[in-house]
């Protein structure tokens, strides 16, 4: 479970996502420039969801808290993007159905 991650996790999370090179996050590297562009989407939902995300995993065992702390907020940040770019796709699907709606 995560009950070594400290309060004071977010904000160091958040300072070791803006100065970091690069993010590693299974195979995809993600470089320094777009994680920075990434941390100005970065909000109060977003971060009750990483915080309900980190809280909420009570399955696995965390070796790494400090990374995995950066990987959920990282992940929720890409969640609310493609939330964002799925949504006018997902409304034309359901305007252009078969049968008008």
């Amino acid at each position: 479970s995560v009950t070594g991650v400290q309060p004071c996790a977010l904000p160091i999370s958040i300072e070791r996502l803006f100065y970091s090179q690069s993010l590693k996050i299974g195979d995809a590297v993600y470089p320094g420039a777009y994680i920075r562009q990434s941390l100005e989407r970065l909000d109060y939902d977003i971060l009750q969801a990483a915080v309900g995300k980190i809280t909420g995993n009570t399955s696995r065992t965390i070796r790494n808290s400090g990374a995995y702390v950066v990987a959920v907020l990282f992940n929720s940040i890409m969640e609310t993007r493609s939330d964002l770019l799925a949504a006018p796709y997902l409304n034309f699907l359901r305007q252009n159905r078969k049968g008008g709606g």
